[in-house]
């Protein structure tokens, strides 16, 4: 007996000290159903801010480019990598590296996946190709992880290629 009407000198049981097995369950299973449903919505979050730095990547390369020309008075040539058709990638180390030895870019511009799906291209274009009648570069954003970003395309386009078709995201530019 325990309480009040308890005989003299007998104490209450005491509970043992800690968690059930049951409430240990139970606070697992909650746990688990809470990491369920954030898992994905911070997953998406992150592909999207990837896609924005993106973005702004292919700002910083454009503006480098521009500042490059400016100070030359020609257009980086990139480093072709087998396979690509010409292009220099992000692939290898070497992507644009005359723009990191001139001080047009800090460091160097990488997708932040940077896998064959996710990765940047650029090539320097000769003048008379696709119809300019000067030198042209094209820089482009291979493809995007989310659909939010999928009507930010660019444009660049030729008489005979639309270089639009060929990226998720595209610019490019002339030498004059």
């Amino acid at each position: 007996m325990t309480g009040r009407n308890a005989p003299a000198g007998a104490t209450r049981p005491r509970r043992p000290a800690g968690f059930s097995l049951m409430e240990l369950i139970v606070a697992i299973a909650i746990l688990a159903i809470l990491a369920g449903t954030l898992v994905p919505v911070m997953a998406k979050k992150l592909a999207a801010a990837r896609d924005a730095r993106r973005l702004s990547d292919a700002k910083a390369m454009v503006d480098a480019i521009e500042g490059y020309l400016l100070d030359k008075g020609s257009l980086p040539d990139g480093d072709a990598e087998a396979g690509t058709g010409g292009y220099d990638t992000t692939l290898d180390a070497t992507f644009l590296s005359r723009l990191l030895v001139s001080n047009h870019l800090r460091e160097p511009l990488r997708d932040p996946i940077n896998d064959s799906t996710y990765h940047y291209e650029y090539q320097h274009y000769p003048a008379g190709t696709s119809g300019f009648a000067s030198d042209f570069y094209v820089f482009g954003i291979k493809n995007f992880e989310t659909s939010g970003y999928a009507n930010v395309r660019g444009y660049w386009k030729g008489t005979d290629h639309d270089w639009t078709n060929d990226f998720a995201y595209v610019t490019g530019g002339t030498s004059r």
